[in-house]
This record gives C-alpha cells, sequence and structure tokens, in this order.
C-alpha cells in the first residue's frame, strides 16, 4: 500500500508539472502574435519600399510564423493547464486518505483496510481515466522532485 501511496504523489507531482509547462506554452501565443504582427508589417513595407532585404527578413519571419502556428494548431494550453489542475486536484485526496489508512494499519482489521484500498483504487482508476496523458519528461522531472522530497518528509 505505501508503494501506491508514493506513485500517487508522483503522479501528484507529476500533473502539477505539467501545469507550469503549459503556462509557459501560453507564451507562445504571444510569441505568435508579435510574429504575425513582423509579418504583415514587413508585407507592408515590401509593397511600398520594394528592398530584397526586407523581402527576406518578412519571408523568414513569415516562416517562422507558420512553424509556430502549426506546432500549436492541436494545443489548446489554457484547456489543458486546467485539466492537468483539476487531475491533481482530484488525486490530492485520494493521496491523502492512502496516508490515513497507513496510520490505520495497525487499529482496523485487514478486511477493513481491503475493502477501503479496493474503494480507494476504483475511485483512482476513475480519475485516470478522465486525466490528460503525462510524458516521460514529465515522469522523470517529477521522480527527481520526489526523490528530493522524500528525504525531507514523504508525505509534506
Amino acid at each position: 500500500m505505501s508503494s501506491t501511496g508514493g506513485l500517487l504523489i508522483l503522479t501528484s507531482v507529476t500533473q502539477r508539472w505539467l501545469i507550469s509547462v503549459s503556462k509557459k506554452f501560453e507564451r507562445a501565443k504571444w510569441w505568435k502574435l508579435a510574429l504575425t504582427a513582423l509579418t504583415g508589417s514587413g508585407a507592408v513595407g515590401v509593397a511600398v519600399l520594394d528592398e530584397k532585404l526586407l523581402e527576406i527578413a518578412t519571408a523568414l519571419v513569415a516562416l517562422v510564423t507558420l512553424y509556430l502556428t502549426a506546432y500549436l494548431k492541436d494545443f489548446d494550453l489554457g484547456v489543458l493547464a486546467q485539466r492537468h489542475s483539476e487531475a491533481a486536484a482530484k488525486i490530492w485526496p485520494i493521496r491523502e486518505s492512502y496516508q490515513s489508512l497507513l496510520v490505520d494499519l495497525d487499529n482496523l482489521p485487514i478486511e477493513e483496510l481491503a475493502e477501503k484500498r479496493d474503494q480507494l483504487l476504483e475511485d483512482l482508476a476513475e480519475i485516470y481515466a478522465l486525466v490528460p496523458q503525462t510524458n516521460d519528461k514529465a515522469y522523470l522531472a517529477a521522480q527527481k522532485g520526489f526523490a528530493t522530497e522524500r528525504r525531507t518528509n514523504i508525505f509534506r
């Protein structure tokens, strides 16, 4: 049971790390807006000035804008951050329940412990079915943070 508690901590930390990553990607929307404005301004400048260097610079900015737009087209970063936040919030009480269950190991009959554990696993399965998937980078970052946390207090 304690390994499940540890995995819950790791899952919670992973979800929170992905929230911060999603928020960082929000800056990309502003970059896209700025690059689009530069492309538009450059196009107007090319039409008025007919400068070769301006044409090349505008074409390069337009290519970068196209790349960024294509990269971000499938991401709704605000929604993704919100879903990771909701997942972390739903996992938290289950994590706390596991901690309480570990404290109660000596005070409850094994059947009752098993019943509570099974219910927590069912609740957790329902949450996992709805949360956005994580990735290896997020999981490794969470493991690193978890190892640091564990040295101080595993159930902080």
